[in-house]
């Protein structure tokens, strides 16, 4: 059982890993945000659910405020 445990925390990590590196690469916040919701929903008992549901609605909100953005003339 602490091996599933294990291998489930791995995932989550490599997923949190993925979704803060598309995040500092400029990726769309919108679909950072719904990588961070994924771990959240999928790895729950995880390090990584708590600061993942944290940022998702950070995220979403930033997007649309970049949304909303128009370039000064």
């Amino acid at each position: 059982m602490e091996e599933l445990s294990k291998l489930s925390e791995y995932k989550a990590w490599c997923a949190f890993e993925t979704a803060t590196s598309s995040l500092k690469n400029g990726e769309c916040r919108k679909e950072v945000a719904e990588e961070f919701d994924r771990i959240a929903t999928d790895y729950p008992e995880s390090r990584y659910a708590a600061k993942s549901a944290e940022l998702v609605p950070m995220l979403l909100a930033m997007y649309e405020e970049d949304q909303g953005f128009v370039e000064p003339d």
